[in-house]
Formats: C-alpha cells, structure tokens, sequence
C-alpha cells in the first residue's frame, strides 16, 4: 500500500487531502482527505490512513451492505432510472460492484472513525457516505 502524499486544500484550510491514493491495485484512485485543524498531517496520521483502508475491496463489500439499506430496486425502476444502471438482485456483492469508491475522509480528533464517500449507478445526484467505527460500517446517509 502506498503513503498518502497529503497536500494542502487551498478552500478548506483545515483539511489536507492526497487526490490519487491507491487503496488496490485492481481499483481507481480515491481522494483521500483529512481534517487535522491546520497542521500537516504526520508520520501517525499517515499510519492510520494506510491501516484504516488496508483492508481494500473487503471495505466497499462491508460498505455495500449499509448502501444496500438504501436501495430497492422497484423504487429506482418507479424513478423511471434506467435498467441498465439498477441492481437487479439485492445483495452486498451486487451493490458493491455498481457503486465507486471516490473518498476517504479522516478527523483526527476521532481516530477510531472515517468515512467513505460512493458514487452509485442508480443515482447520479447524491453521495452515498458510509461511516465506519473500529474499522467496520455503522451507517450509510445520502447526501446531494
């Protein structure tokens, strides 16, 4: 796994952010991005980066299961969003492989939380945003 190379965001003062982090070799590069209140992030800020997303595509499967709680096929089908872009069965390993990991989010002040930010195919207005605790998915909200 690589280091994030945190640079500073120029809009958001309190955050730094590394705009091509790998998480796996087989899948894109995410945004990763930390709230440190001003101060660069250090050598322990990137160690909880790279242990926290270790884990690669086992965190958007655990993801998936909270996007999962928000979605219903026959409700994006009433939509009128096309077919081609639903998720005909409704399963975490479905839903993982329509949904793309865009950003990671940290604070340090809660060093035992982060956040997953999903672009989905059944809906091209919002962020499906997952919160994980002690590594594991707690919650999904839907953000536009």
């Amino acid at each position: 796994m690589n280091r994030p190379f945190f640079r500073f965001f120029v809009k958001q003062p309190e955050w730094w952010s590394d705009k091509k982090y790998f998480i796996a070799d087989e899948l894109p590069p995410i945004r990763v991005s930390y709230h440190t209140g001003g101060a660069e992030p250090d050598d322990e800020c990137c160690n909880r980066v790279m242990s926290a997303l270790s884990p690669g595509y086992a965190l958007i499967l655990d993801a998936a299961s909270q996007i999962l709680h928000n979605y219903s096929y026959a409700h994006f089908k009433k939509l009128r969003v096309p077919a081609s872009r639903l998720v005909k069965e409704e399963a975490p390993e479905a839903i993982a492989k329509a949904i793309r990991l865009r950003q990671a989010s940290f604070w340090h002040k809660e060093p035992t939380e982060f956040e997953l930010s999903f672009q989905v195919s059944w809906d091209e207005y919002h962020s499906y945003d997952v919160e994980f605790k002690d590594g594991r998915a707690v919650y999904c909200g839907v953000n536009g």
